[in-house]
């Protein structure tokens, strides 16, 4: 899988802000209504804004720039990850509605420069507080500093709900399901000098949770069910065996000891032998509660040795908008080391490393103080990778007395 050349955002002037418009305009509703096969989109109450606004919501699905445009009924300039800008069919549509790429785990002035200037020409900003779409439907923790964008941006806040859109585009399924999707919108809100920090924090964290668990549902339909869910079923339930979950149709069943488990359109785990049915979020829950233990204990030195070995993988240093591959072979965890064994080898300490994160599907993440790095995974699963990763860093970290940034930083 080749990682393309970053394209580069749209300019925000005038001409661009009027070309914008125009599109969300025309192609928005053309762009529902083609959907409709899959995705029923409904609205209550739906509020179109009457001036520019800060858009926030909450992160389930694909689609959810889509959804906001058409609810809010206004083209919206989107904060997006680099990443998001990589050539191909997502990344001209990013710069075709004019989103604002930003660099991972830093501070990126140029980014609020670029949305302060599509503020200034009239245009409303768009940002998921959460950083991420969810991997088993419950809400994420929202972003360090949003707030600050609140006063930096000097707009209403608006914040909006997307409900089911997690059942119906899974982060880690192979195929989208079909059914219905519901948006809310709420009032603009804005915020002063005399509103704190934290109760403006406060606010979005409160008017965008969703729990896909707990919130409104409606049905959903689709086929092979259980492709992709051994990204987060990266053990086996019952055995904890190490990538042996195998996907057929819709059946996820372990290579190792036979346990198997029918997965239906709600996400929920029916096991094959009888029991009571278990959701994503309890299995996976499981595997984080077990793991990195007792592969990599708590307490003590890590173990000598390699901790975790990989599938034949692609490395690339994406720091500048042409990505370089620099290595092929075998990602090898160890406790000093994250390295490439193979035709191509690489290295870099695990000190050296300050952060970690699953931005795409299959590719995982990670930066030193300079470079920020993408391995991508055909098969394997990269919330064990990231898991594993943040384990040893914290613990490297601690030892060497330093404070462990999460990814969540970034």
């Amino acid at each position: 899988m080749q990682i393309r050349r970053r394209i580069d955002p749209l300019p925000p002037t005038p001409r661009n802000r009027r070309r914008v418009e125009s599109r969300a305009r025309w192609l928005g509703p053309l762009v529902r209504y083609g959907m409709r096969p899959l995705v029923r989109i409904t609205f209550g109450p739906s509020r179109p804004l009457r001036e520019p606004a800060l858009v926030m919501s909450n992160h389930s699905s694909f689609w959810d720039p889509l959804f906001l445009s058409l609810a809010t009924g206004r083209a919206i300039h989107f904060l997006a990850t680099e990443l998001a800008f990589s050539g191909g069919p997502i990344g001209w549509v990013h710069r075709f509605f004019g989103a604002v790429p930003k660099r991972k785990y830093t501070a990126d002035p140029r980014a609020i420069r670029r949305l302060r200037r599509w503020r200034d020409l009239g245009g409303s900003i768009g940002l998921f507080p959460e950083g991420e779409r969810t991997w088993d439907g419950r809400p994420l923790p929202v972003l360090p500093a949003v707030e600050k964008l609140v006063r930096a941006m000097g707009l209403p806040v608006v914040t909006v709900r997307v409900y089911n859109g997690w059942r119906q585009s899974p982060r880690w399924a192979g195929s989208l399901r079909r059914g219905r999707v519901h948006v809310e919108v709420d009032r603009p809100r804005r915020f002063t000098d005399r509103d704190s920090l934290q109760s403006i924090r406060r606010y979005i964290e409160e008017r965008i949770g969703v729990d896909a668990e707990t919130g409104p549902r409606w049905p959903v339909r689709g086929r092979r069910l259980a492709a992709g869910i051994s990204n987060v079923l990266f053990a086996c339930p019952a055995c904890l065996r190490l990538d042996a979950i195998d996907e057929r149709g819709d059946t996820a069943a372990c290579r190792s000891c036979g346990a198997a488990w029918r997965v239906d359109a709600e996400c929920r785990l029916h096991p094959a032998a009888g029991g009571a049915p278990i959701t994503l979020r309890a299995a996976a829950d499981h595997l984080r509660g077990r793991f990195p233990e007792p592969w990599l204990p708590a307490g003590g030195a890590l173990p000598a040795g390699e901790l975790l070995r990989s599938e034949p993988i692609r490395l690339y240093d994406i720091t500048d908008p042409a990505p370089a591959l620099i290595a092929l072979g075998k990602l090898v965890l160890t406790a000093d080391s994250l390295r490439v064994a193979g035709a191509a080898p690489w290295s870099i300490p695990i000190a050296a490393l300050r952060a970690e994160a699953v931005d795409i599907r299959r590719r995982l993440n990670f930066s030193s103080r300079r470079r920020v790095f993408e391995v991508v995974m055909p098969r394997e699963s990269v919330i064990k990778w990231e898991l594993f990763l943040r384990h040893v860093r914290s613990r490297r970290h601690a030892a060497n007395g330093r404070p462990h940034s999460s990814a969540a930083k970034r």
